[in-house]
């Protein structure tokens, strides 16, 4: 991570180098560079280019050291989430509380960009539901707290999860409506019915052959 924000950096002064050229006054600005780390355990990379290197100390003084600017977004304070004033605020909310109760009771706070905080959620986390609610359309003043997001998500599962129930009901039904249906053709056939008296009772000749496979085994 050190090598790719001092890749990132350098383009960006060199960009500003290019400028030069076609402006008037020139004017150079500072780039500054934040890593967002959300995972749950504590950063263990390096955090400047002398850590990462093999560097003895005698070679130290001839080499620029480089410091990259790491934030963990599970380790701040609840008062420091609170502090920021965007959607941001629900992604950071959702860490800090999985790193310190293993457990996400989403938040009763309004967000303003529904489908952006939960496709951003969604790619960060392996939490199923915010996956879920991402497949789902949210339209402009349908849902603004992530507790009525997850709510949705969880009520439209159960309401699939009966008809799923229902319609394995009604297979279940069916099937065994059919090994009824061969039964009595298997009587009929004992009792020496021909294929085209059962055929005009409704019956087709699928099952006619179902039933005397059976009647030979």
């Amino acid at each position: 991570m050190v090598f790719r924000i001092l890749g990132y950096d350098g383009a960006a002064y060199r960009g500003q180098l290019f400028q030069d050229k076609k402006a008037k006054e020139k004017q150079h600005y500072p780039v500054i560079t934040m890593v967002l780390y959300f995972g749950t355990k504590h950063w263990d990379a390096g955090r400047s280019l002398h850590e990462v290197l093999e560097l003895s100390e005698d070679w130290k003084p001839y080499v620029s050291d480089y410091k990259i600017n790491v934030f963990e977004i599970a380790y701040l304070s609840p008062e420091q989430v609170k502090l920021f004033q965007s959607d941001f605020r629900i992604v950071a909310d959702y860490f800090v509380q999985m790193r310190m109760n293993k457990d996400y009771h989403p938040s009763k706070e309004t967000i303003h960009h529904v489908d952006s905080v939960l496709k951003l959620l969604s790619a960060l986390t392996k939490d199923q539901r915010f996956a879920d609610a991402q497949k789902q359309s949210f339209g402009d003043g349908e849902v603004t707290k992530m507790c009525e997001v997850l709510d949705k998500v969880e009520q439209r599962g159960i309401a699939k999860g009966r008809e799923e129930g229902r319609e394995e009901g009604r297979e279940e039904e069916r099937f065994l409506n059919a090994q009824k249906d061969i039964e009595r053709i298997c009587i009929l056939l004992h009792k020496d019915f021909s294929v085209k008296e059962i055929l005009e009772l409704n019956y087709t000749k699928q099952q006619i052959e179902e039933a005397k496979r059976r009647n030979q085994t």
